[in-house]
């Protein structure tokens, strides 16, 4: 677990687009369904929430980040289904 710790913080301070990062993300998970989203929104939120006081700063970054995009992804799929369905009043 160590090694898998230093390697995060090796990625952490490298300079990375976000944008171009972003849409890469957005790319991959284009095709994911409502409950895949939900369930790497758990697996990045839930550890997240435990180790987040221990992370440095630059991880806790990247973790927010994470969150975040994948939070929007559901958001945007939300109104995509939402779209989709008829608005049953008259």
């Amino acid at each position: 677990m160590t090694t898998e710790f230093n390697e995060l913080e090796i990625i952490a301070q490298q300079n990375i687009d976000l944008q171009s990062t972003k849409d890469m993300q957005t790319w991959d998970y284009q095709d994911a369904s409502l409950d895949e989203i939900v369930d790497l929104l758990e697996e990045v939120s839930e550890p997240f929430a435990l180790l987040a006081s221990s992370l440095p700063p630059e991880l806790q970054q990247s973790a927010r980040k994470e969150i975040e995009f994948l939070t929007s992804l559901y958001q945007q799929r939300i109104a995509e289904l939402q779209q989709g369905i008829p608005n049953a009043s008259p």
